[in-house]
Parts: structure tokens; C-alpha cells; sequence
């Protein structure tokens, strides 16, 4: 077998299948037997494939040190990793990752769906100078991520017309993907919507597997994480991503 059982696993929608372990892949549940328990027994049963071809080093260090044990090395190819080495839109030299701020989020009237127009908004505009400044970056080189569905279909309707075939899709699309961009937009911006999230294991919030598949999609830029820090920050691994983005400079 191989497989990442830090990336996505089931998705569970009873509460018995939940209670009955079925939220836990097969890989995963072999992982935690002693004979492939790296920890507990003598793992031997077990070949780590360490080498990462994809992402820049600063795309790739939060999520290295937070579930491989930083057993993981950067062998991307480098002038592709280092594409956006000089790129105007970085805050930081040489640290590949941006986090502005946003606004509220919204909420259809008829449903539980969720969106945030303004998040929708800020990405096309920062979308859209990528297309325009970067030389040979093409919109199929962009991907735009977001947890709910209602939100992806807003951030389609509005790159639309300025970049028709950027790939935009929940965490699930993504699973298995790569782009040269990526752009990531969280979309709760309200603690009373995180709750919910909480609740019903939705979204980032309190669940780091969709945020470990969310952060490593990137090759060259994780251009713009678009949310509300003081909101997302109420998450523990959230808060750490966001204080290693904020100690490089983004």
C-alpha cells in the first residue's frame, strides 16, 4: 500500500460510522499497529518516501515540521521552485508565502451554505496581476482554493472573465494536484461561523488534514491565504501557521 495518512481520509456524515472508526483510512489504521508504529514497535514495515519534488522550501517548512517530523527534503527542480524568487508580489523576499486581510463573511438566507463576497473579490484582484506581470504564467498555472462549495462556485463566477481556466475547487479537487500558484481562501471570518465549523468538522478549522493537503499544492508561490487571522487563530495549528508566516514576513 502507499499513501499519505496525513492528507485527506474518509468522509464520514453519520455520527455512528464516526463512532465506529470508519473516519479512519485503512492505511491509517495499519499505520498505528505495532508492527508498522515507527514509535511504538520497530516500524520496519514502513518506507518513507522523504524526497519532495514539488514545493518551494518555505511553502514546504511549516508542513514538514507539523507532520513529517521534518524528515521531509526539498528537491524541486529549481527554476521552477524559484520561479517568483524576485516577484513583486511577495512582502518578503525569498519567503513564498502571502496572508493579507479580509472582510465579513455571508451566508445564503435559504441554506447552510457559505460564502464571503469580499473574498471572492480580493482574489480576482490578486489573481488578475499574475496574468498581467508575470511573464509566462498562464491562468491554467493558478489554482484557487476554498472549503465550501458555495464559495467556489462565487470565486468561478468572479475569475470568470479575467482567468477562465484557473482551477478553482475545494480541498477534495485538490487532493493529488499541483500548481505554480496557489491561492487559498478560508472564508469564515465570523467566530459564531467557526463554531460551526467545529461542530460539524467543516472547513480548515480543527482539521488539519484538509489544511495539510490545502498548503502543499503550491510549487513556486502560495500567493495570498485571503482570511481573518484573529478568527482563524482560534485554531492551534492555525495559529502556528499564522505565527511562522508572520515571523518570515508575510
Amino acid at each position: 500500500m502507499s499513501g499519505d495518512p496525513k492528507q485527506l481520509g474518509p468522509t464520514i456524515r453519520s455520527t455512528v460510522a464516526g463512532m465506529l472508526g470508519l473516519g479512519m483510512s485503512f492505511i491509517e489504521r495499519l499505520m498505528k499497529t505495532k508492527v508498522y508504529n515507527e514509535v511504538k514497535g520497530c516500524g520496519k514495515s514502513v518506507v518513507k518516501l522523504t524526497k519532495n519534488f514539488r514545493s518551494h522550501g518555505a511553502i514546504l517548512k511549516f508542513p514538514n515540521n507539523r507532520f513529517y517530523s521534518r524528515d521531509l527534503e526539498c528537491c524541486g527542480d529549481p527554476k521552477l521552485i524559484n520561479f517568483y524568487f524576485d516577484s513583486q508580489h511577495l512582502v518578503a523576499k525569498k519567503f513564498q508565502i502571502v496572508f493579507p486581510v479580509a472582510e465579513k463573511d455571508d451566508r445564503e438566507a435559504s441554506s447552510l451554505a457559505s460564502f464571503n463576497i469580499d473574498e471572492a473579490t480580493q482574489v480576482k484582484i490578486f489573481g488578475t496581476p499574475i496574468l498581467i506581470n508575470a511573464s509566462h504564467t498562464a491562468d491554467n498555472d493558478i489554482g484557487v482554493i476554498a472549503p465550501y462549495h458555495a464559495q467556489v462556485l462565487k470565486m468561478c463566477t468572479a475569475l470568470r472573465a479575467v482567468a477562465d481556466s484557473t482551477k478553482v475547487g475545494s480541498v477534495e479537487e485538490f487532493q493529488g494536484q499541483e500548481r505554480h500558484v496557489i491561492i487559498i481562501s478560508t472564508v469564515r471570518n465570523s467566530r459564531e461561523f467557526v463554531k460551526y465549523d467545529l461542530r460539524h468538522t467543516l472547513g480548515f478549522v480543527a482539521n488539519p488534514r484538509r489544511f495539510n493537503v490545502a498548503v502543499t499544492r503550491a510549487q513556486s508561490l502560495l500567493y495570498y491565504i485571503v482570511g481573518d487571522p484573529s478568527v482563524q487563530s482560534i485554531d492551534p495549528l492555525w495559529q502556528s501557521f499564522l505565527n511562522y508566516i508572520h515571523r518570515s514576513g508575510g
